[in-house]
């Protein structure tokens, strides 16, 4: 509870401050999505406001004195107490849809948009202070993280959010080198099948560089933690160990780098960090001696090898490498839940039988080479995404 009453500022309505949260809550994106889709406003590229934003933008924003959210939370309300399909139609392109969109009764899914007045009623039964200070899932307070509870959980986070970024890294540097080619119709995507990629790419910020960013920092998080036992706590190894990849991943695809929000970083300057977190990661997990803490031991004997490799140091990567038990892997396990595809699925799998995007290049197709695996078209059913890119070999 509040230490002193929550309001508003003078002159101000309440129905005026009802968040996006409440908008998506009530009218899931897929449906959103769905109905631009059917009226050919989907977003062709991705933009920092992508359409189906600026709907619930839109929605938000009528507020006119005439149309105040009240009065359109009613009109909802009205709409599901029985009108026919089309007065209901009607009234929700009136007073939600912004025009040029113009959704109709065949898209728009009234009922799930459920009263949004309703949560004006909802802060009469709870009271404006647990209102205004909900606990928030999606937000993470450091103070109110167990550094011996909750470690476990953030460190794998750490391990799925470099395992998201590796997924993203391989795709577009498959593009960008010419082992695969781009069947996609992104513009941003296919800036990297042309080798052409401006500064400005949203791929290249979204795709790429935040989810490397966000690995590093999830693993600096765990490491900046109290554990107990630091030297051998296995959530240190497994932070040390990804902070480590995501720089080698960092360094590897970008000339200049920066985490944390810190100085800009050469190169150079990323391969060392990489190299000291792994050493660390190696010496925790060695005295760790547990099965998983052995495991990423050589994990990071594998990463550190390349970080060498791309110093120039080749003494240094053999030696570790040699030191990796023969026939190691290691693997990272994937769930195909619709609802989190971007972050839990294999991404390379999503791109080729979901969204049809990657296919072998010719090149790779003529090197005979048995590790390089390929199905021409007709022993596959899958398609590209674009239909003009030519054979969609997987």
């Amino acid at each position: 509870m509040a230490r002193t009453a929550a309001g508003l500022p003078s002159g101000t309505r309440l129905t005026y401050d009802i968040s996006l949260g409440v908008l998506t809550a009530q009218c899931p994106i897929e449906d959103v999505q769905e109905a631009l889709l059917s009226k050919g406003r989907v977003s062709e590229r991705e933009r920092d406001l992508p359409a189906h934003v600026m709907v619930y933008s839109r929605w938000r924003s009528r507020r006119t004195p005439t149309t105040p959210r009240a009065k359109w939370c009613a009109v909802c309300s009205k709409a599901r107490e029985g009108e026919s399909a089309p007065a209901r139609a009607g009234a929700l392109r009136r007073w939600f849809v912004p025009e040029r969109i113009a959704l109709d009764q065949q898209t728009v899914k009234t009922k799930r948009f459920a009263l949004i007045a309703g949560a004006a009623m909802m802060l009469g039964a709870v009271g404006c202070s647990t209102f205004l200070e909900p606990d928030n899932p999606n937000l993470l307070d450091v103070n109110a993280v167990d550094p011996v509870n909750d470690a476990s959980t953030l460190a794998n986070s750490a391990q799925q959010s470099y395992a998201s970024a590796l997924g993203w890294a391989i795709m577009h540097g498959a593009w960008f080198t010419g082992e695969a080619l781009v069947a996609e119709t992104f513009p941003t995507r296919n800036e990297f099948g042309r080798r052409d990629v401006a500064s400005a790419n949203g791929s290249l910020s979204t795709d790429l560089w935040f989810p490397i960013s966000q690995a590093a920092s999830s693993a600096h998080l765990v490491l900046g933690l109290a554990l107990p036992t630091p030297a051998t706590n296995i959530n240190n190894v497994r932070s040390q160990t990804w902070l480590g990849y995501s720089f080698v991943l960092m360094a590897e695809y970008f000339c200049e780098g920066a985490v944390y929000g810190g100085p800009r970083l050469t190169t150079q300057n990323m391969l060392d960090s990489a190299v000291a977190n792994f050493t660390a990661a190696i010496a925790s997990g060695t005295a760790n001696a547990t099965t998983a803490g052995i495991q990423l031991a050589d994990v990071a004997r594998v990463g550190r090898a390349r970080a060498y490799l791309q110093q120039g140091k080749k003494a240094e990567a053999l030696a570790d490498a040699n030191l990796v038990p023969a026939g190691f892997n290691f693997n990272f396990h994937f769930v195909d839940d619709a609802g989190n595809r971007t972050r839990l699925n294999n991404r390379l799998w999503q791109f080729t039988s979901d969204r049809g995007s990657i296919s072998v290049s010719p090149t790779y197709q003529a090197f005979a080479d048995p590790r390089v695996r390929f199905g021409l078209p007709g022993t596959h059913n899958l398609s590209a995404q674009d239909a003009n890119s030519g054979p969609f070999v997987i």
